[in-house]
């Protein structure tokens, strides 16, 4: 999914996020704690992703859970577990006036921002990025702490609402699309 948010930091000063996310661990919303995205027990009840990876049983359990895809054109059996197919990268930026190191130091925030979000994050099959730039047309005096905050809180919050509101595809439902199938009962 692809999701937004931005926030302001005071001063006329904005710092926002865009992020594409295919993460490769559960998706979690900051604030509550609630996943939104993972892995599914047999009952259909979410599991942590987190836990769950780390137990002995998690290479059986993702074989047989591609195995069990219906549109899958992979041989299940054959996959490797760490084979790199996930990814959660995109962009923060704000319009304060930062320096080269200001700047890195925000996209570092940002990854913050994709480990509140995604745990775990930076796994072996995740390629997860992101990017910071500063426009500096505010000329605003603004704690730089504040910026990386900001930012960190931004790209959580991006990539839960991306995967809230992505659409399924190759067979693989989406959130929305498994919540509908829930409150119809099927």
């Amino acid at each position: 999914g692809l999701g937004g948010a931005a926030g302001g930091v005071g001063e006329g000063v904005v710092v926002g996020a865009v992020v594409a996310v295919n993460a490769g661990g559960g998706v979690y919303e900051h604030k509550s704690g609630r996943i939104v995205a993972g892995p599914r027990g047999a009952d259909g009840e979410m599991l942590d992703a987190l836990e769950l990876m780390a137990s002995a049983d998690y290479g059986r359990l993702r074989r047989a859970a591609m195995a069990d895809a219906a549109d899958t054109a992979v041989n299940a059996a054959d996959m490797p577990v760490s084979a790199p197919v996930n990814t959660t990268i995109g962009v923060v930026a704000t319009n304060a006036a930062l320096n080269k190191a200001q700047a890195n130091k925000m996209a570092a925030a940002a990854q913050d921002g994709v480990a509140l979000a995604v745990r775990p994050a930076h796994l072996m099959s995740d390629g997860d990025t992101m990017f910071a730039l500063a426009t500096g047309k505010s000329d605003a005096d603004v704690d730089v702490n504040r910026l990386l905050a900001a930012a960190a809180l931004c790209v959580s919050e991006a990539i839960a609402r991306g995967v809230e509101m992505a659409d399924g595809l190759g067979g693989v439902p989406s959130v929305k699309e498994i919540a509908a199938r829930e409150m119809a009962g099927l």
